[in-house]
């Protein structure tokens, strides 16, 4: 096999390139885990994630990857996209705790396309009357608990907490795949909360039951 000669500079540019994406590789991320939304602010857990070079034994510099848990209360009112992705978790909610609502006249499951196309009046709307106030993602992540109130009579209300499988398991929960793909959504926007996204109207308020999950 020949060889193939390069000049100083194109060797310099790929090591140049070679260290730009080293460097790259490096730095600190966040991986949310839980967050639950209150009257005041969000309740956060979430593994931070640093790469940083190492030096080994032979004293070579390799990256390496180290993760440390963590909890913050954020007491930021949250940006109105963070309060409609946590609505789209409702009908999940709804579904995954076997509602009455969840089911047709036939006693089968209802898509939760059905929920989020409905037509008619919006109080009319089942969704309404279900609130997600929380989500944790299990450490596999492989499923997610969901936390929650019904609105039941008047000003009273009904906890709600449920377990889901993304894809499959011996409780498996039907649409899966489903949740799997709003959760992504929600925790990127808890995370973009994180960074800084919050609601840019001070006399925006939260419309949470005294049963939701509170800061206090």
């Amino acid at each position: 096999m020949g060889t193939k000669s390069i000049s100083k500079e194109v060797l310099q540019d790929k090591i140049e390139a070679a260290e730009e994406a080293h460097e790259l590789k490096a730095g600190t991320r966040i991986k949310i885990t839980e967050a639950s939304m209150g009257k005041s602010g969000v309740n956060l857990k979430y593994w931070k994630v640093v790469t940083r070079d190492f030096a080994n034994i032979k004293g070579d510099f390799e990256l390496r990857e180290f993760e440390n848990p963590g909890a913050e209360k954020l007491p930021f009112l949250p940006h109105q996209d963070l309060v409609l992705a946590f609505d789209l978790l409702r009908v999940h909610l709804l579904l995954s705790c076997l509602q009455k609502e969840a089911y047709d006249a036939y006693g089968q499951l209802i898509a939760p396309m059905t929920f989020e196309s409905f037509n008619g009046e919006d109080n009319d709307n089942p969704l309404n009357r279900f609130k997600v106030t929380g989500f944790a993602i299990n450490d596999s992540e492989t499923g997610v608990n969901l936390t929650g109130v019904k609105y039941i009579r008047g000003n009273a209300t009904l906890p709600l907490s449920q377990y889901a499988d993304f894809h499959g398991g011996e409780n498996a929960y039907e649409f899966g795949d489903e949740l799997y793909h709003v959760i992504k959504h929600v925790r990127n926007e808890v995370l973009l909360y994180y960074n800084g996204k919050v609601a840019p109207d001070s006399q925006y308020s939260l419309d949470f039951d005294e049963a939701a999950s509170d800061m206090e």
